[in-house]
């Protein structure tokens, strides 16, 4: 069985569900990824995961992990909804700015998580922010043992704080990164190793 689908295959899907995997907590055989990318898919397949191009081919799952860009979220949020009735399954957003209520919307569900993981994730050092819907509150247990598996999950009460967190968490290290590197291009450009 499908334990999670991701919708989108990206760097942050790929730190999720293979975070999960090196923890033991998920096989490539429980795991679906809906990648429009070709290369991208391939990468997924080789790993062990089945694949399709876009998520109204992906099969029923426990959860669905939305890990697209906000521009494409209304076009993959339509493939996966358009395709099964997601009442019962939770869905798990990673997606900057969508809001619950767009989401339920969206996916004709109330049993939505928010979530904003951050990029050390990648590295297995994330601080992700999350907020459940009313409606997803038993959700929290699955959602909790992705995302520890990449760093520290932190639930918040209200939803405006995952915007917060946005802000802070979420967008913070690439403001570091950016100092960081510019920083090492001043000391380069004096003449530094």
């Amino acid at each position: 069985m499908i334990r999670w689908a991701a919708v989108g295959g990206g760097k942050m899907a790929a730190a999720l569900l293979r975070g999960a995997q090196a923890a033991g907590i998920l096989e490539p055989a429980q795991i679906a990824v809906a990648e429009p990318v070709e290369q991208l898919r391939r990468q997924w397949e080789q790993a062990g995961c089945q694949t399709v191009a876009d998520a109204s081919q992906l099969p029923e799952a426990a959860a669905y992990l939305l890990c697209v860009k906000p521009q494409d979220l209304a076009a993959a949020a339509g493939q996966l909804a358009g395709s099964r009735n997601l009442a019962k399954a939770l869905t798990v957003s990673i997606v900057a700015g969508a809001r619950v209520e767009t989401l339920t919307r969206l996916l004709d569900s109330s049993l939505i998580v928010r979530t904003m993981p951050n990029t050390p994730a990648q590295i297995g050092e994330g601080c992700t922010f999350a907020y459940a819907a009313p409606a997803a509150v038993a959700g929290k247990e699955p959602v909790g043992q992705l995302f520890a598996s990449v760093g520290k999950l932190l639930w918040v009460e209200r939803e405006n704080l995952i915007d917060a967190a946005t802000a802070v968490a979420g967008s913070g290290p690439a403001y570091a990164f950016a100092l960081i590197e510019a920083m090492t291009a001043a000391g380069k450009k004096l003449g530094l190793e």
